[in-house]
């Protein structure tokens, strides 16, 4: 007998997707944009039930970058240094 399911299976903004497993357990991180914490943890066993388990980014301080941070430029060097 087939088990049924009805779509989505985890319902709610989650785009970007990334899924990997460990044994018998799938974990699936998602983009969270400017939204903190960010990048939530997913964690299922039959990729039909899901439960948030936490997020890769929780500590606010470790998110900040300086006021006068220059993006390009930021990457403008690293791709001088990778020359």
């Amino acid at each position: 007998m087939s088990a049924k399911y009805h779509n989505p299976v985890l319902p709610g903004f989650y785009p970007d997707p990334s899924i990997c497993r460990a044994g018998d357990d799938f974990c699936l991180v998602a983009r969270s944009f400017e939204y903190f914490p960010g990048v939530p943890i997913i964690h299922s066993r039959d990729l039909v039930h899901y439960r948030q388990i936490g997020h890769c980014l929780h500590r606010a301080r470790r998110c900040q970058r300086p006021a006068d941070f220059d993006w390009f430029d930021y990457r403008s060097r690293e791709n001088e240094e990778m020359k």
